[in-house]
């Protein structure tokens, strides 16, 4: 998955990736079979958590930081590639 790659290279715009990435995932854009896309949308879900930005996030215990982010994306990389 590209832009989850993406998503784990480029920290200067993730934030824009990640909404990309979402607005794909929940206008079923990218075709995939049922667990995949139920990996997809899980976590695309997810990164409505994600907040680089240490102040804010310290405001919800919900939200996480960046290493976190790269942690989950790797785990669902590693999902989808499962799958094939």
């Amino acid at each position: 998955m590209q832009i989850l790659n993406a998503i784990l290279l480029s920290k200067s715009n993730r934030k824009e990736l990640i909404r990309l990435f979402q607005q794909n995932v929940w206008d079923d854009k990218i075709e995939f079979n049922t667990l995949e896309q139920e990996c997809l949308r899980e976590i695309a879900y997810d990164l409505d958590f994600y907040e680089p930005d240490e102040r804010l996030r310290n405001q919800d215990v919900n939200y996480y930081d960046d290493s976190e982010l790269e942690r989950r994306i790797k785990i669902v990389l590693k999902k989808l590639n499962s799958l094939k």
